[in-house]
């Protein structure tokens, strides 16, 4: 339908949108269709419900858009317009971005770097894995174990990233599966194996040294 306004605000430390739509017959067809739907392949399941407003306050242009005024730029269908920003809140920070800020992890590698993640459904890709955890840190390496499709090893530029991603993604919900996640005692994935030497051409593996999703690699990240 015609999507009139758009509000985002901060509520108990979690962000909430509000949308606006032209009629409240578009407004029940949204619902029905966005609900319990996730944004991101597995991960992001919006929760959509009807609010109490009968119309959105649009004053703040940083988090609020507003396709009613003159000259508004009305999204086309397929195009993913810039996002608005979310209300600021500076005394919050990511875990990922405190622990590379006061020292506990700013070396690169090193034992705790690499979790195992278990319990995860064989139509998993590496991608998929590099998107989710890459919330809570630089993934440099993934490899889903050729004999056990549902296992696999997340090595990240340091061992405290790889703790925040421990320790805000256990028990995730990955395709109707709860992801459960160790460290490893491995200090490094090696993608390359003797007995497998086409690992990363089987689509099970896959490096990520120097991509332009890395969220953490500097301050301004």
């Amino acid at each position: 339908g015609k999507v009139r306004k758009v509000v985002l605000q901060n509520k108990n430390d979690k962000l909430q949108g509000f949308v606006e739509m032209d009629n409240v017959e578009q407004a029940i067809e949204a619902k029905a269709q966005f609900n319990n739907k996730h944004i991101y392949t597995s991960s992001c399941k919006m929760a959509v419900q009807f609010a109490k407003l009968q119309t959105l306050d649009c004053t703040d242009p940083s988090c609020t858009k507003d396709y009613t005024l003159p000259g508004a730029e009305i999204p086309k269908e397929g195009h993913v317009p810039k996002p608005l920003a979310a209300p600021h809140k500076p005394q919050f920070q990511h875990p990922a971005m405190q622990a590379y800020q006061y020292g506990a992890g700013t070396e690169q590698g090193g034992a705790g770097s690499v979790l195992l993640v278990n319990h995860l459904d064989e139509r998993v890709r590496p991608e998929e894995l590099f998107n989710l955890f890459g919330t809570c840190g630089d993934v440099m390496k993934v490899k889903i174990l050729f004999n056990k499709r549902d296992s696999c090893l997340l090595e990240f530029r340091n061992p405290a990233q790889a703790k925040c991603a421990k320790d805000m993604l256990q028990g995730c919900p990955m395709y109707g599966k709860n992801l459960h996640i160790m460290v490893s005692s491995k200090q490094y994935i090696t993608i390359a194996s003797p007995n497998i030497p086409d690992y990363q051409d089987s689509g099970l593996a896959k490096e990520f040294p120097n991509s332009q999703l890395h969220r953490f690699k500097d301050e301004s990240s």
